[in-house]
């Protein structure tokens, strides 16, 4: 391994990102960057890349060629519809290969909606809890 890859559990791993780097654009765009990335999926079995934002800086889309899948996360309630479409809109721009989105900080209310996978969709609702 090597000395910035800190085992926390088992078989997990994490590098943290340490100080921010004068232009972190450069930084992820670099090829030091892809070779990291090359040799980290080499050496373990899964590697997650936790980015910034998408829309604010590039630092997302300069990482999102180089990893093998993207997941876009979005919090309801905060992230507005026109932002998540242009969010995916950059993604696709820089050739992500999106593999879906995670809806986070769902909260607890009247909302409605649909469940199951084998054998169909069933409808619930806040009585059904």
């Amino acid at each position: 391994m090597n000395d910035a890859i800190h085992p926390v559990i088992g078989n997990l791993f994490v590098m943290t990102s340490g100080p921010k780097p004068p232009n972190p654009a450069e930084l992820l765009g670099s090829n030091k960057m892809t070779e990291f990335l090359t040799s980290a999926t080499r050496k373990l079995d899964l590697v997650i890349v936790d980015a910034p934002p998408i829309l604010p800086v590039t630092d997302s889309q300069l990482l999102a060629n180089k990893v093998d899948g993207t997941v876009l996360v979005v919090r309801q309630g905060v992230a507005q519809k026109a932002a998540v479409r242009d969010a995916v809109n950059s993604l696709k721009k820089s050739q992500a290969n999106i593999l879906g989105a995670v809806l986070n900080d769902v909260r607890d209310g009247s909302h409605h909606g649909y469940y199951g996978y084998n054998s169909g969709y069933g409808y619930y609702s806040d009585e059904d809890k």
